[in-house]
Parts: C-alpha cells; structure tokens; sequence
C-alpha cells in the first residue's frame, strides 16, 4: 500500500483505538477471521460510520457466520449438505453416541459461530467423542452441532461484484 502512495493503518480488531483509526478511515480492508470480524458487527460498524469496505454486508456476514443457520439457508435453496445433526443443549453422551453412529463415523463436531473452520474436531470413534464430550465441549453442547465427514478438497471461489457486472476469480484449492 505505501509503493502506492496510499495512507494506512494495521489494526487488530483488539486494539483499543479502533474507533479512532475507523472514525476517520476512507476504507478499511477486513482481514479478520470470527467473531467480530465476519459476523458482520464490524460490518454494520462500518456501514454507520460510512466507511467502504470490501466483500459481504451485515446480513450475509451473520448468516455465514452462524455455520448450521448457514445449512439451513443452504437447504432451503436445494443446495445438497452433508447430513447433520443439531444438538439439544441438554444432550447425553448416549445420545451424541447414538447420532453419531446413525450418521456413521467419521463425524464432525462443530460449533456454530465462528468462521470457517474455527471450533470444530473430527471425531473418528466412540472414545473420541467421549473425550470431545468430556474435554472441548467447553461452550455448552448447543453451540455445536453434528455433521457427517464428507472427505473431499477445500476450495475458494470469488466473485467481485463492480459496476459492469461480476468479475469471477480463479478457483483456489487447498489439499
């Protein structure tokens, strides 16, 4: 940015001057992962401040955010997901136990908020969801949910949205 000639500011989403540095910003790029972040509260932060920022708005944000009302959403437009289930906030290990068999390990337990794949374990038998149960169920079972393992590739698709039309990035894979 500064080979640019452009003025900035690096700041982490903790700093305690952040208001400052975003009440007199032009733009503000969002290189955050979770909460306060892709949530959209630094969204709608920025929306009332009248700062530009790039990619989602609010409402997408918090429905990405939330990773099972995102599944929902999903299924509601006919889009194929892995099946799942969601979890009582008063479950036993009986019954994750049994959820987990129906759906046949390996599993995934992960939680709801956060982005990507922040909060969640593959739980590949019946001791480690015992252990997950015991040990990082530290958010309370509700704010997780159950999910099959679908084996595959991660993969990142863009698209950018300007004034003449969509402009489709090249597809990115992890492996």
């Amino acid at each position: 940015l500064s080979v640019l000639g452009l003025n900035y500011k690096r700041v982490t989403s903790t700093d305690k001057k952040i208001k400052d540095y975003l009440a007199v910003a032009d733009y503000a790029f969002i290189y955050a992962q979770g909460e306060f972040s892709e949530d959209g509260r630094i969204q709608g932060w920025l929306d009332y401040l009248g700062v530009a920022y790039p990619g989602p708005g609010i409402t997408a944000s918090a429905i990405c955010c939330d990773k099972l009302y995102f599944k929902h959403v999903m299924k509601s437009a006919d889009v194929s997901t892995a099946p799942y289930y969601e979890l009582e906030s008063i479950e036993t290990l009986e019954s994750l136990l049994n959820k987990a068999t129906n759906l046949g390990y390996p599993v995934m337990m992960k939680e709801r908020q956060g982005g990507s794949s922040l909060g969640i374990t593959m739980i590949t038998n019946r001791k480690d969801l015992k252990y997950w149960r015991d040990h990082q169920c530290n958010k309370g079972i509700s704010a997780y949910f159950m999910e099959k393992y679908v084996d595959g590739i991660f993969v990142t698709a863009g698209i950018i949205e300007l004034s003449t039309g969509y402009y489709i990035l090249p597809v990115l894979t992890a492996e």
